[in-house]
């Protein structure tokens, strides 16, 4: 019998054409076929169209079973408000791997963010990339990298975290948040009034040539749920060009404007 090459395609192929090939002749050329497919070639057996189509037909199943089981775990999260976040949300609860973009008002202190401000007008807006490294199912290892804008800090920040478990995905016991710290370089200053966000500044002061290393501590997200006023402090390294060494401080108070006190010594 004279062998021809069919060459299917995953769109375009049915039950119903391959049923017409395998029978086009009424018979089927047995002999030279083969039953299941190996990694090495062999040119004097060939694959019938069925064995193509279902394989073709179990590869499309697995990839939609995939897909349905991804679909399942996002929505689960959505459910949640992981998306659009409220009172009732918890980051917590996103526990499934993948990147969620999470937005809204921070309105409950309990949601798990590593944020102390809440409240009507405190609106949040991030990115959650969930990597699951767990063996199994029964021994959990879940991190959480969290890239989130806090508009009543003005700031954008990274955290992470790791939750484990030896039970289920409801027990899942979470380490504490650690923030990613960056150091803002400041070519040339000569004042640091305005540097009153939280973090490390690090640069050249003028006129002087002092290299310093700045620490600033804003408790703007404490106070601003207490009624209180807002205080910053400031931690100031310093290496002369001469290679002195000193280290000073001073506290700043207010909430629109900062009245700053005088650099003291430590």
């Amino acid at each position: 019998m004279k062998k021809r090459r069919v060459v299917l395609s995953r769109s375009g192929v049915t039950s119903s054409v391959v049923y017409h090939l395998v029978n086009s002749a009424n018979k089927e050329d047995k002999s030279n076929k083969v039953s299941q497919f190996s990694e090495v070639p062999d040119n004097e057996h060939y694959p019938t169209e069925k064995l193509l189509f279902d394989e073709i037909t179990k590869e499309s199943n697995r990839a939609q079973n995939s897909e349905k089981i991804i679909t399942g775990e996002i929505e689960k999260c959505q459910k949640i408000g992981s998306y659009v976040w409220g009172k009732n949300s918890n980051i917590n609860s996103c526990i499934f791997a993948g990147v969620y973009y999470i937005h809204g008002e921070r309105l409950s202190q309990n949601d798990g963010l590593p944020i102390d401000n809440y409240g009507p007008g405190n609106t949040i807006s991030g990115k959650l990339n969930v990597i699951d490294s767990s063996p199994n199912t029964t021994n959990l290892c879940i991190t959480q990298i969290l890239e989130l804008s806090n508009s009543a800090g003005g700031d954008t920040n990274i955290y992470t975290r790791t939750g484990t478990s030896n039970d289920s995905y409801g027990n899942i016991v979470w380490s504490p948040w650690q923030k990613l710290q960056g150091i803002v370089n400041i070519p040339l200053t000569t004042s640091f009034d305005n540097y009153i966000d939280n973090g490390m500044y690090s640069g050249i002061q003028a006129p002087s040539g002092d290299m310093f290393m700045l620490i600033v501590l804003n408790n703007y997200a404490v106070v601003a749920n207490v009624g209180q006023t807002r205080s910053v402090a400031q931690i100031k390294f310093s290496l002369s060009l001469n290679g002195g060494f000193s280290l000073h401080k001073r506290v700043g108070r207010g909430n629109e404007t900062i009245s700053w006190g005088e650099w003291s010594t430590i």
